[in-house]
């Protein structure tokens, strides 16, 4: 039974060194991040639903107010995509990541329904760069996902800042954090996969904070 403590700790210790080294899209960490984030989302089904809109991450994610940036068909894309949104609902995910895939469709039809409720939808595809050049094998492989999915929501591939930046301290994916209408982080960040109920829940749960925050 000790030995067996010992070795858990041990390949704990060596995951977290791996999920440590870099923004998004490398080798080593890639088997290391998706455990993660799948055993998050198992872990998750089991809570009560007003239990996990609770679960939140520990992640310190910058703004995204200057950013110079592409979306996955290539048109530009700055923070004037938040300006015409008082929330903006930003679900960062990789073409390796099941969970993100998986649940990609309910983020679709979550779209439409955020939309009523004033608040946008966008996403970034953390594994399009891969040491500073963008991986043309990630972002065909990430249209086809796309495409199948049917998602109509901007997909945007990071530029260096959003890389060093808002990126920089993900080490599991999906993410799921909100920006006010300027792009600064607002509220709490999200990791691992949800249902379309708890996301617009959640989102709403947002708005109501920063509504409250904004009031004289």
């Amino acid at each position: 039974m000790q030995q067996s403590t010992l070795l858990k700790k041990g390949i704990a210790i060596g995951l977290l060194c791996l999920l440590l080294t870099g923004c998004a899209g490398q080798t080593a960490i890639e088997s290391a991040d998706n455990a993660a984030a799948q055993t998050i989302q198992t872990t998750e089904q089991k809570a009560p639903f007003m239990t996990r809109l609770q679960q939140t991450a520990d992640y310190n994610i910058p703004d995204m107010t200057s950013f110079q940036a592409q979306d996955l068909d290539g048109n530009a894309v700055d923070a004037s995509i938040f300006a015409d949104h008082t929330l903006t609902m930003v679900n960062v995910w990789t073409t390796w990541c099941s969970p993100c895939i998986e649940e990609m469709p309910s983020l679709e039809t979550l779209r439409g329904k955020l939309a009523d409720e004033g608040i946008q939808l966008v996403s970034i595809l953390a594994d399009a760069v891969l040491e500073g050049e963008t991986s043309q094998e990630a972002v065909q492989l990430a249209q086809e996902i796309r495409d199948k999915a049917n998602v109509q929501y901007p997909i945007i591939l990071p530029d260096e800042t959003l890389c060093q930046g808002t990126l920089k301290e993900l080490t599991a994916y999906p993410v799921t954090f909100f920006v006010d209408s300027s792009g600064k982080v607002v509220g709490n960040s999200y990791l691992g996969a949800r249902d379309l109920d708890e996301f617009l829940a959640i989102a709403i749960q947002e708005l109501t904070a920063l509504s409250d925050k904004q009031q004289p």
